[in-house]
C-alpha cells in the first residue's frame, strides 16, 4: 500500500508540475513547442526504437541465459550500472532531498513564469502609454 501511495504522489507531483509550468509559461511554451513541434515526432520515434531495441535485446539475453549461456553481457551490465547509479542517487537524497529538489525545480519554473508574465505586462503598459500607432494610408504594391 505504501508503494502505491508513493507512486500516486510521485505521479501527482509530476503532473502538477507540468500543469503549473504550462499555466505560468503558456505563451512561451506554446511558441517553443511550435518551433520544436516538427522535431518531436522524430525524436519520439528514435527514442521508441532505442527502447524497443533494448527490450528486445534484453529478452534475447534472458532466453540465452535460461538456456545456459553465460550471464555476462556488456549492454545489460551498462544498463544495470545506469539503473544502479540512479537508484543510489535517489536513495542518497532520501524523501526530504527529493522533496527539496522537486520544490526547488518548481520554484525555478514558477520564477521564470512570473518574470515572463511581469515582463509581458510591463511591455503592454509601456505600449499603452505611448498611445496607438498612427495608421496611414496603405501603399499599393504593383
Amino acid at each position: 500500500m505504501a508503494l502505491f501511495i508513493a507512486y500516486a504522489l510521485g505521479m501527482g507531483l509530476l503532473v502538477g508540475t507540468a500543469a503549473v509550468a504550462v499555466a505560468l509559461a503558456k505563451s512561451s511554451l506554446i511558441t517553443l513547442m511550435r518551433r520544436a513541434g516538427r522535431f518531436v515526432p522524430a525524436l519520439a520515434g528514435v527514442l521508441m526504437i532505442i527502447v524497443g531495441a533494448y527490450v528486445g535485446y534484453y529478452g534475447w539475453w534472458e532466453i540465452r541465459v535460461l538456456r545456459g549461456a553465460p550471464a555476462e553481457d556488456p549492454v545489460i551490465e551498462a544498463a544495470a550500472a545506469v539503473q544502479q547509479t540512479v537508484s543510489n542517487g535517489v536513495a542518497e537524497l532520501g524523501a526530504r532531498g527529493l522533496a527539496v529538489t522537486f520544490l526547488a525545480l518548481l520554484g525555478v519554473v514558477g520564477m521564470i513564469g512570473l518574470s515572463r508574465l511581469f515582463l509581458r505586462r510591463r511591455r503592454q503598459s509601456e505600449a499603452a502609454a505611448r498611445g496607438p500607432h498612427p495608421v496611414g494610408p496603405r501603399k499599393s504594391v504593383d
